[in-house]
């Protein structure tokens, strides 16, 4: 036997996709879990299909609520119910690789300074076919760092260690950021990590966030910032926050706006410079560079900004400059 760990699972609505999901938490190396799921009140038959898999594995507990409480709350229940040392969060659309649970529980074992750490992540289609990857910073103090701009972590590939999550709750104030916020208290708490495996498959559908949710996502990411920003003891303004956030926002990035984004970059950067230079300057470029790609539709006007810029440090690699050259002779 192992250490208990329990894998919480908020379900509405998703009748297609849940018995993959539970599915690929039964299929598990490691075998000493329990798997809470929480059904929002769905109208279709997710909850008699997550139900059914209760009967037949006693690690499952199925509950529901009597009305749509929202994932925040239905999220939140979860996690008070949850009595395992480590909790992996799990979307009830999304598949957990079969070492996924073994690999995060041997990682935490040995790293007892870090409290939360992810993984990498294949993208797939409504279908299941393989459409890409997504790559997130492994390294503790770069996503420290990386937590001012975006949150470098995918909520299906989370384990959390029960200590440092301590009477911490998603905030209900935050809806389509609730795990941002999340994420950016946990690191005030202990140190955050990503390990380099691909260990889920994360579904991109049709069904993901709506307009409505959509438009809540910046200011609502931007005010996580700014709270996380305070509690480091800094103070960056909101309009600031916006600028340097384009690149996470806007597939381009126009000439005027990356003057703006340079500039509150410098801003956030000085304010930093108690840390690591070292990794502060390289994880500084490497959004700059981001910035600066999705400029290059403004010709060489980015390429000339992105080299002359006090955010220029000669980290970024030749195949990366000769794109973003490329691109700027081409203007995409």
């Amino acid at each position: 036997m192992g250490e208990l760990v329990s894998v919480i699972m908020p379900v509405y609505n998703a009748q297609g996709y849940v018995d993959k999901a539970i599915n690929s938490l039964l299929a598990q190396t490691y075998k000493d879990l329990e798997i809470i799921i929480v059904d929002d009140g769905s109208t279709d038959g997710s909850f008699d299909i997550c139900k059914e898999f209760s009967q037949k594995d006693e690690r499952i507990k199925v509950f529901k609520n009597e009305s749509n409480l929202g994932v925040v709350k239905t999220r939140n229940r979860l996690l008070q119910m949850a009595k395992g040392k480590y909790i992996a969060l799990q979307d009830s659309d999304d598949i957990s690789c079969s070492h996924r649970i073994r690999k995060q529980v041997e990682y935490l074992n040995l790293n007892h300074d870090v409290g939360m750490v992810g993984a990498q992540a294949v993208t797939i289609d409504e279908r299941g076919v393989k459409k890409g990857r997504w790559y997130f910073d492994t390294d503790p103090e770069r996503l420290s760092l990386r937590l001012f701009f975006h949150s470098p972590f995918l909520t299906s590939s989370v384990m959390i260690r029960k200590s440092t999550l301590g009477e911490d709750l998603f905030s209900e104030k935050f809806t389509v950021a609730e795990d941002y916020d999340l994420y950016c208290r946990l690191s005030l708490k202990s140190r955050v990590s990503n390990l380099s495996d691909y260990l889920v498959k994360y579904r991109i559908h049709s069904k993901g966030l709506s307009k409505k949710q959509s438009k809540l996502m910046e200011p609502l990411s931007i005010e996580v910032i700014q709270n996380f920003i305070k509690q480091k003891g800094l103070v960056i303004d909101k309009d600031l926050i916006s600028s340097y956030r384009l690149p996470f926002r806007s597939p381009r990035v126009k000439a005027d706006e990356l003057v703006k984004a340079e500039k509150a970059m410098l801003s956030l950067k000085e304010s930093l410079k108690f840390q690591d230079n070292m990794v502060v300057d390289s994880v500084f470029e490497e959004i700059w560079f981001e910035m600066c790609r999705k400029s290059t539709f403004n010709g060489f006007v980015s390429v000339k900004r992105f080299f002359q810029s006090e955010l220029y440090f000669g980290k970024t690699g030749l195949i990366e400059k000769l794109r973003i050259i490329v691109r700027a002779i081409l203007r995409v």
